[in-house]
């Protein structure tokens, strides 16, 4: 899967699991709303470009723990030891979990991967753009 991310995604994956094994994760979720604007700006014809941006969104929501873990582990870090201020009882996610308010990130990265994967839906994007804008007046707060 990670094949089929350009270099600067990869990068994009690292800079962010640096920021969460430093605690930042204020930074993390700026990121990743930086990431999402910008997901949403190409998002609208069927390419490989389209095929990189489900992969990145997808390991960002669903497989972020299992990247953080491998990532720790090719540092030399000790995986368990690390992950362990990361658990948490609000969501299985790490960074989904130490988000400024957990629902909403999970409900916009849950809609970015809706519209992703079946871009035929015109209102999906909407609903992506909604979720964002939300989110963007919590963190503004």
């Amino acid at each position: 899967m990670l094949d089929a991310l350009p270099k600067h995604y990869i990068l994009y994956l690292d800079s962010l699991c640096q920021l969460v094994s430093e605690r930042k994760f204020k930074e993390v979720e700026l990121e990743v709303l930086s990431l999402i604007e910008e997901l949403l700006s190409h998002a609208n014809k069927e390419d490989d470009s389209l095929m990189r941006d489900i992969v990145i969104a997808q390991i960002i929501y669903s497989d972020f723990n299992d990247y953080y873990l491998n990532w720790t582990t090719s540092r030399g870090k000790n995986a368990e030891k690390e992950n362990t201020h990361l658990v948490s009882d609000e969501h299985s996610n790490y960074l989904i979990a130490h988000s400024t308010e957990v629902a909403d990130m999970d409900d916009l990265l849950y809609e970015l991967n809706n519209y992703l994967t079946d871009l035929s839906v015109k209102k999906q994007k909407e609903e992506v753009k909604y979720h964002l804008k939300c989110y963007k007046r919590y963190i503004n707060a």
